[in-house]
């Protein structure tokens, strides 16, 4: 390990030209003006993983390319963990311009930060993520897994190729667990791992009323307005405090008690929908077949944590 962490000290100053030659691409996935610039970008991140030992490829979509990079496989008697690496390289428009105090993709380094656009959304993350995998590969120091990277080119529009590929590709790209490469960390010396990331719901809501107006004075109170009738309808959908609501019969037949916090969530294109303690306890469940006892820290210490957790948890929920 100390052969890693030698190496990134070592190349620090390379890594951040690398990823300011990496910012300078305008991949602007909204704007049709910059779709050959996106496109460069995908190109560009295929050579660059090609270059740090990665078996990479361009995968072409009916809009922006996705770039598909894997770590070498090595032979193994036993099954090696495989994790999927996901992250986007297209960012948004840079748009007001009059609000930035340099060029958006020309970028700045003020003391230890990068301005640029797209410096932390997300090409900064998904770069660390390779780098870190580079000092490995280089150094010679073997990985205690397979991963396999898939960086995206339409994430600030809606990712509208992605489905389509990951289930042409569902095979291929069948894995343990997947992280996304497209979150943050409290201070450079706490790095962070995010989960229970919210999603995006939508929903077309049709209301159907009078085809015409109708007098107040005559019909009001007697025949609904839709307007008000959609707002006494979105309001439902959470109670004061942001929480969802779910129906009285439902919270029953899930054994949710009054005060728990419920979490909706789409796995394997099922729903499901249960309290965010249940949620914390079978995702510890689940990491725990990724770690093996000890590595991280002793299995007192994650108890204890877990104890400590488990307390402040039912404490702020009262």
């Amino acid at each position: 390990m100390q052969l890693v962490l030698d190496y990134l000290k070592q190349n620090q100053s390379r890594f951040v030209e690398e990823l300011c030659d990496y910012l300078r691409l305008p991949s602007v996935s909204a704007q049709e003006q910059h779709k050959n610039d996106v496109h460069a970008c995908a190109e560009w991140l295929v050579k660059h993983c090609l270059s740090i030992g990665l078996e990479a490829r361009l995968c072409t979509t009916k809009k922006h390319p996705i770039v598909v990079a894997k770590t070498p496989k090595i032979k193994s008697k036993t099954k090696r963990p495989h994790f999927m690496l996901y992250g986007h390289y297209d960012v948004q428009p840079p748009e007001p311009l009059d609000l930035w105090k340099s060029k958006p993709f020309e970028p700045r380094i003020e003391g230890h930060t990068l301005f640029a656009r797209g410096s932390t959304d997300n090409k900064g993350q998904n770069f660390a993520h390779l780098k870190a995998v580079e000092a490995y590969l280089k150094t010679n120091t073997p990985l205690p897994c397979d991963l396999t990277f898939v960086i995206e080119g339409e994430e600030e529009v809606g990712s509208e190729s992605l489905s389509d590929f990951l289930k042409t590709n569902r095979k291929e790209l069948q894995c343990d667990a997947i992280v996304i490469s497209d979150t943050g960390m409290p201070s450079p010396k706490h790095p962070a791992l995010t989960y229970s990331l919210r999603g995006i719901t939508a929903f077309e809501i049709k209301l159907t009323g009078p085809d015409r107006d109708l007098h107040s004075g005559i019909f009001g109170g007697a025949v609904q307005n839709p307007a008000m009738a959609l707002c006494r309808l979105l309001a439902q959908v959470h109670d004061a405090n942001g929480r969802i609501v779910i129906p009285a019969n439902i919270r029953k037949s899930m054994g949710l008690k009054p005060g728990d916090v419920v979490v909706m969530s789409l796995e394997d294109g099922v729903l499901r929908i249960e309290s965010h303690l249940a949620r914390i306890r079978r995702i510890q469940e689940e990491f725990k077949k990724f770690v093996t006892p000890g590595t991280l820290a002793s299995d007192e210490l994650i108890a204890d944590r877990r104890e400590e957790a488990r307390r402040e948890m039912e404490e702020s929920l009262g």
